[in-house]
């Protein structure tokens, strides 16, 4: 049998074997390698990696309505360009009864606070444009464009509710007043995306906020809010958003109003769906349009 060079202990085949274990003790990290201690390792990272994935996955799962509902739209508006698909249904019942069904395409460009929508129905065909400062009506085949400032459009806050211009483009943040109430409602699937549902129920003093909003600035909002208080009666809206669970973009927005105002009740049903975020779009600007009488555009119903 040989000996140890280091301390001239018996070696057993080739390995002092009192010189091995005091190494060990010396280096227990090196103990093993490629043995269990690796697999040890091994199973550990994965262990931690999968302990990471859980709780990134249930942070999400677990954020509020509220939250989801913020994150949706700051990441929707960070896509910069949508496109969309719409249809859109008005009753009213009273002095003067009426019901339309419109259905329409549109695309929108944030960076270039633009958008471009175009509507048809019976016996009605509608495109909007607007492009931050005006806003661009065009109604029928052989109509002309008319045009007003977006400014002025927004101080009449009853016609964008029930079938104003701005009521026909998808308003990711409008109802932000009520996003505290809303509630998570399910799952659907949207354009081939698995999408969460969210119920966003509007109360009266949010709509009261949302009025003050819409009319804030323009001339006679504390008349126009006073005329409103008094015949504005029985409003309620309520708001469905579905919200994709991969790329959390906002895919589809569906809104349900209904009012009375001076003695005229409506009811309207707005949805849309949306898609090809962050695609580039082109929307054409009119290079020729009619000022609006009174710098207010009509009703595009």
């Amino acid at each position: 049998m040989a000996t140890c060079t280091n301390c001239g202990n018996t070696m057993e085949r080739r390995r002092c074997l009192t010189c091995a274990a005091e190494a060990a003790k010396a280096q227990p990290h090196a103990k093993n390698v490629g043995g269990k201690g690796l697999l040890g390792a091994l199973f550990l990272g994965l262990a931690l990696s999968g302990l990471l994935v859980l709780g990134v996955a249930n942070a999400g799962s677990s954020a509020s309505p509220k939250q989801a509902i913020e994150d949706a739209v700051a990441a929707t508006k960070a896509a910069g360009t949508s496109t969309f698909t719409l249809n859109v249904s008005v009753a009213s019942a009273g002095i003067k009864s009426k019901s339309i069904a419109l259905s329409g395409t549109g695309k929108v460009d944030r960076a270039a606070k633009q958008a471009q929508v175009s509507m048809t129905g019976a016996g009605v065909s509608i495109e909007v444009i607007t492009d931050g400062t005006d806003i661009y009506l065009h109604k029928g085949v052989s109509g002309s464009w008319l045009k007003a400032s977006t400014l002025a459009s927004s101080s009449n806050p009853i016609s964008n509710l029930i079938g104003g211009s701005s009521s026909f483009t998808p308003s990711y943040d409008s109802l932000k007043a009520a996003w505290g109430h809303a509630t998570k409602a399910g799952s659907v699937v949207v354009g081939g995306h698995a999408c969460t549902t969210y119920d966003i129920p509007v109360s009266a003093a949010d709509v009261k906020k949302l009025l003050a909003g819409e009319m804030k600035g323009s001339a006679g909002a504390g008349l126009g809010q006073a005329f409103l208080s008094i015949f504005l009666k029985g409003i309620q809206i309520n708001e469905t958003m579905a919200i994709d669970n991969q790329s959390h973009y906002i895919r589809a927005i569906h809104e349900t109003v209904s009012l009375s105002i001076l003695g005229q009740s409506v009811n309207e049903q707005v949805a849309f769906e949306l898609d090809n975020f962050g695609k580039p779009v082109t929307i054409d600007i009119p290079t020729s349009a009619t000022a609006a009488p009174g710098g207010q555009l009509p009703s595009i119903l």
